[in-house]
């Protein structure tokens, strides 16, 4: 199995088992970029917001429709991919290593979503400098979290998580020559788990997406010109909006409700406070 390198900072040596051990000062690193990974998508999208504008590719309104639908079907395949990852693993246990669906084809599956959801909401905003600033960014930002990431894995799951490693399944570009085993493992396949996993990440990209399309229009046609379609993008993000604080609220309600049953299966009442007989 060819060697693999985690980043330009450093070339981790193999181990026989082929899951690479990354240096004390690489590895210190990689966990603190993945405890904060969730907070850093906003300031780079903000800095990007605020330093940057939406270009006209080649000058041309047709092509600049072209490639927002470009943009806004890679974000779908990433969205999908996460999607796929979730729903065809739910028969798999949280401690053991995940190898069906889409991870028979790479073993970073959501990671992989999560960049192809990025590059398709860079490919709309359309700037050099953002897809090197951005784009760039989080494809660094996820090579240092796996090595954190692997290394968890390895001591959690063991011999199974050495094996499927050696296997030769890549890391987050697919090998297609798996793709019969990938649709063939993904049954039974959950439909809820997906739902229940991923329908924030599909209202976040609905919402980025229709407000960045808003902001694009802006820049090039102005506010006046551009009022029908920011009327049409208003109402779909006002709808998403609606959506999303529903099933905010539906959430709760429902954690709400696990608590007051577990409460009374501890035979305690309303304030935590053992009931007396």
């Amino acid at each position: 199995m060819a060697q693999e390198h985690f980043s330009v900072l450093v070339s981790p040596a193999e181990t026989p088992t082929g899951v690479a051990k990354p240096s004390r000062t690489l590895h210190d690193v990689s966990k603190w970029v993945r405890r904060v990974r969730r907070y850093i998508a906003l300031p780079l999208a903000v800095l990007t917001l605020l330093c940057l504008r939406p270009l006209l590719p080649a000058g041309s309104p047709f092509i600049n429709e072209l490639t927002d639908w470009l943009g806004v079907g890679i974000a779908l395949l990433g969205q999908g991919l996460r999607g796929w990852a979730w729903g065809s693993n739910a028969p798999v246990a949280t401690q053991r290593v995940r190898t069906r669906g889409p991870y028979a084809l790479m073993r970073h599956p959501l990671y992989t979503g999560n960049l192809l959801i990025a590059w398709g909401l860079l490919l709309i905003f359309h700037n050099p400098w953002a897809y090197l600033f951005c784009g760039l960014s989080f494809v660094l930002l996820y090579q240092v979290v796996i090595v954190v990431e692997e290394q968890q894995m390895e001591e959690r799951a063991g011999e199974s998580y050495r094996q499927y490693v050696a296997s030769g399944v890549p890391r987050f570009v697919p090998d297609l020559r798996r793709l019969p085993e990938a649709v063939r493992t993904s049954v039974p396949f959950s439909w809820r788990l997906a739902g229940k996993k991923e329908y924030e990440s599909v209202l976040g990209l609905v919402a980025g997406a229709g407000a960045l399309m808003m902001y694009e229009k802006v820049w090039q046609l102005g506010a006046n010109a551009a009022w029908a379609k920011l009327m049409s993008l208003t109402v779909v993000l006002g709808c998403v909006g609606v959506l999303a604080v529903s099933l905010y609220i539906c959430k709760r309600l429902q954690q709400a409700q696990r608590t007051v049953q577990q409460r009374e299966e501890r035979g305690c009442d309303g304030h935590g406070v053992p009931q007396r007989g």
